[in-house]
């Protein structure tokens, strides 16, 4: 089994929409963490899911973050985040100020 710790993508997405920051590929397993930040004074609300790929986020059952809010003084992050083939991490931001890094190990199958 190869594994590859990487960065697995970087986003910032457009205020209040759902937005695909990583998808694991096919044959592949995957361990990551998402890192996020604010570059505002302005609080922002942020949420974190993992859905399968193509599906839609239900965020009352999705969320592994739902609605934190953050300041430009108040970066974080959420780590361990294990996914199979095909799975996304979907992030939501209500600003478009807010920054999403995703980090970890690609595991092949």
């Amino acid at each position: 089994m190869g594994q590859f710790r990487k960065i697995l993508d970087k986003k910032n997405p457009v205020a209040n929409t759902d937005t695909i920051l990583y998808t694991v590929p096919a044959a592949k397993e995957a361990v990551a963490n998402v890192h996020f930040a604010n570059s505002s004074s302005t609080a922002a609300q942020i949420r974190i899911a993992t859905v399968l790929s193509g599906a839609s986020v239900n965020w009352a059952l999705d969320s592994i973050i739902n609605d934190l809010s953050i300041t430009k003084d108040t970066p974080g992050e959420k780590t361990g985040i294990a996914l199979g083939p095909d799975e996304d991490i979907v992030v939501r931001s209500d600003q478009t100020t807010t920054s999403f890094v995703a980090t970890g190990m690609e595991i092949d199958q």
